[in-house]
């Protein structure tokens, strides 16, 4: 590790050498240059600034489970029962556009609930072992989630949303769960992911029910 680190501080001691370098001599240039020329050198000083940091953040693997990762790694589990390593995804993971605007992880209970009648409703209609209230609202599926959801819950709650995103009816999106999330979950971890280290939630909104005995 203190080998690693040690490479990387002179990595960077070097990289900012060549930088100041290379700014130096395009001050000299700028010095006897018109305004094109000058703006020129700028755009294209700009858009090599921007490639190389795309190319560099193309590059990264990431282990720790966001929620554009999260969303893939399920749904790809979802379409062919296979769990995606953290290198997979990094290749197809987009960079500019986000594809999760569908669902709400951390919604507010108000959302799914407006009155006492419809909580009742949705707590007789869902799982007592689940610690998340989940409902299609429109287009977006909507998940509140409680105050003592786990990281193990919240990956759960997300695979339902998935479930219920691809077009699965209620019964079964949650027979997929109750059939495939553990083994989802468990694979998760034998493929490399940290499964300690989980933030696919949008808020930190958390909400608290009790079911009646």
């Amino acid at each position: 590790y203190q080998r690693r680190v040690h490479g990387e501080g002179i990595q960077e001691t070097a990289v900012t050498l060549l930088g100041l370098a290379l700014g130096l001599l395009c001050t000299n240039y700028l010095q006897f240059s018109d305004q094109l020329a000058t703006w020129l050198l700028f755009t294209a000083l700009t858009l090599f600034h921007l490639v190389a940091n795309y190319l560099a953040v193309s590059a990264l693997i990431l282990r720790s489970l966001n929620k554009q990762r999260a969303v893939l790694l399920c749904h790809q589990h979802l379409s062919t029962q296979a769990v995606l390593t953290p290198t997979q995804v990094s290749k197809v993971e987009p960079i500019v556009r986000r594809h999760t605007s569908w669902v709400r992880l951390g919604a507010r209970l108000s959302r799914i609930a407006k009155s006492a009648e419809e909580m009742y409703d949705l707590l007789a209609s869902s799982d007592p072992q689940e610690m998340y209230l989940i409902a299609v609202n429109g287009t977006c599926v909507e998940v509140v989630l409680h105050r003592n959801a786990t990281a193990c819950d919240q990956m759960r709650a997300l695979y339902h949303a998935n479930a219920l995103h691809e077009g699965h009816s209620v019964k079964l999106a949650r027979q997929l769960v109750y059939g495939q999330f553990q083994s989802f979950w468990e694979e998760l971890k034998s493929r490399g992911w940290d499964t300690a280290d989980v933030c696919v939630a949008d808020s930190e909104w958390r909400s608290d029910w009790r079911r009646a005995d």
